[in-house]
């Protein structure tokens, strides 16, 4: 399904008429590029931000499958998991350490 680019929109409401016309559609295709969104701030973020110092807390970051709810739409980007208490030690813990990737580490 194609959506048309460069549609001009003055309020919300047209904007949501427009996606009523898409009906299911809509709603598929916004979360297919939504995912496609997270992917990218993921995969950014891994390669500029997150301090690694083992790489636990780097490869717990993942994009969740885009969830259609009515008309709302979803994906979220969690990291942690079974990882999480070391997520939250490595997000906190201000003293210096040797991280792997110059520039980045807690906060």
């Amino acid at each position: 399904m194609a959506i048309a680019v460069g549609m001009e929109f003055t309020n919300l409401n047209q904007v949501i008429t427009k996606l009523n016309a898409f009906g299911a559609g809509a709603s598929h295709a916004l979360g297919r590029a939504l995912h496609e969104v997270a992917l990218d701030v993921v995969a950014d973020s891994k390669e500029k931000y997150v301090p690694v110092h083992l790489g636990t807390l780097r490869d717990s970051i993942h994009a969740t499958s885009p969830k259609i709810s009515g008309s709302s739409v979803s994906v979220s980007i969690v990291a942690g998991g079974p990882a999480a208490p070391y997520a939250l030690t490595i997000h906190e813990d201000l003293r210096p350490k040797h991280w792997r990737k110059p520039g980045t580490g807690p906060k």
